[in-house]
């Protein structure tokens, strides 16, 4: 009995209160659907991205695999010596013939 209104102001004021909560309360309603909204979103927006990830992975793992077939077939048909490997000097008749063709300019 202690929660009725004594008088029509108390039960005015406790009408006035509850539609203030309840507005309230519609008003979190609304923005926790939004929320959620947002979050599906983004959980659909990371799907993708991991599809796409997966996809780049899968192809870089394939360029990869050819790259290595191809440079074994390379080393294969062409072994090299150290010789080759390391880059030629140039001998001291060149380096002239270089700056003669220099000093011509």
């Amino acid at each position: 009995e202690d929660q009725k209104p004594k008088t029509p102001a108390d039960a005015k004021k406790i009408a006035n209160l509850t539609k203030k909560y309840q507005s309230l309360l519609k008003a979190k309603n609304s923005e926790l659907e939004s929320s959620a909204l947002e979050i599906s979103s983004l959980k659909e927006l990371l799907q993708i991205e991991q599809q796409k990830s997966s996809w780049y992975e899968t192809q870089l793992s394939s360029k990869d695999t050819k790259i290595r077939s191809l440079t074994q077939k390379l080393t294969e048909a062409s072994p090299t010596t150290e010789s080759e490997e390391q880059p030629k000097k140039p001998t001291r008749s060149e380096k002239q013939r270089v700056v003669k063709k220099g000093q011509k300019h």
